[in-house]
């Protein structure tokens, strides 16, 4: 009787590989924390918004001299007040030295309304911190719904604007204003002071201001687009890039290091892989410039 024959199996275990992707400028990646400045449309300074499209053309600018404005407990002097007349509605602008800040509005018997419908600002650029400070709590009040009150044509006007939105992003410029001069005063000459002045952007910034108080990995979840390459399903991927800062006593960059927590599944057949909020850790260190 003859002994059963041996089968050998020709299937082979695919090799898992991590692929270390630098991060260059046809990749596109963001982390939460990234996402959280840019949703609020904070890059860079000097800080400006605008609620409505670019096309949008106001037909007519009407002076409406200067007066006072309290907004909540602080009183602002010599605004300068103007009438933005668009097509479908009316902005009533603030102007000082420090910002620009106009909103919708309806005008009866003098007294003005708000419609909390479009609003724009603009902060000066170049300003001292106390001075960027106070702007900062006043915009947070501002957005907060604080009472604004002032006088024009001997009629008094008193309204409030409310967006939670754009007074958390008041909030969160005032806590990097407070790190600026607090975490990373031991690194800044005197021409570095000025919050305001700094050419990184807000994300950059929020990234050293972790590596200086030792916060060097920490937990994310990222949004990506990349090139497929090589990569396949069941392999792990890795994202590095580099933060470069302009501070002369600063004497390194900040390599970031993002890895996925878990290997990839299924890619299609598209060229490009995309993820959204995939979990991932982030590492940071130093590298010396």
């Amino acid at each position: 009787m003859d002994e059963p024959s041996s089968i050998k199996s020709n299937n082979s275990v695919k090799e898992k590989k991590l692929h270390v992707i630098p991060v260059t400028k046809n990749i596109r990646l963001e982390e939460n924390l990234e996402i959280q400045f840019s949703s609020l449309q904070l890059k860079y300074f000097p800080i400006s918004y605008r609620n409505f499209s670019t096309q949008e053309k106001f037909l007519e600018i009407i002076p409406l001299g200067t007066t006072d404005v309290q907004v909540g407990e602080q009183i602002l002097h010599n605004v300068t007040l103007r009438a933005f007349v668009y097509k479908d509605f009316r902005l009533l602008e603030f102007k000082t030295r420090e910002f620009r800040f106009a909103f919708s509005i309806e005008l009866f018997d003098n007294v003005f309304f708000s419609r909390e419908a479009f609003l724009q600002y603009e902060l000066s650029a170049d300003l001292n911190n106390p001075r960027l400070e106070n702007i900062f709590v006043l915009f947070h009040n501002l957005f907060s719904g604080a009472n604004i009150v002032f006088q024009y044509n001997h009629a008094k006007s008193e309204l409030s604007i409310k967006n939670d939105m754009e007074a958390f992003k008041f909030s969160l410029l005032s806590s990097a204003l407070a790190k600026y001069q607090s975490q990373m005063s031991s690194i800044l000459t005197k021409k570095e002071k000025n919050f305001s002045s700094v050419k990184s952007s807000f994300y950059e910034l929020e990234i050293l201001h972790y590596y200086l108080s030792g916060k060097t990995f920490y937990d994310a979840w990222i949004n990506a687009k990349f090139p497929k390459g090589e990569i396949q399903a069941g392999d792990s991927v890795q994202f590095v890039r580099t933060f470069s800062y302009p501070f002369q006593r600063l004497s390194y960059d900040i390599r970031q290091t993002i890895t996925l927590r878990q290997e990839l599944g299924n890619l299609g057949t598209e060229d490009s892989i995309q993820l959204n909020r995939k979990s991932a850790s982030i590492s940071l260190e130093a590298i010396q410039k």
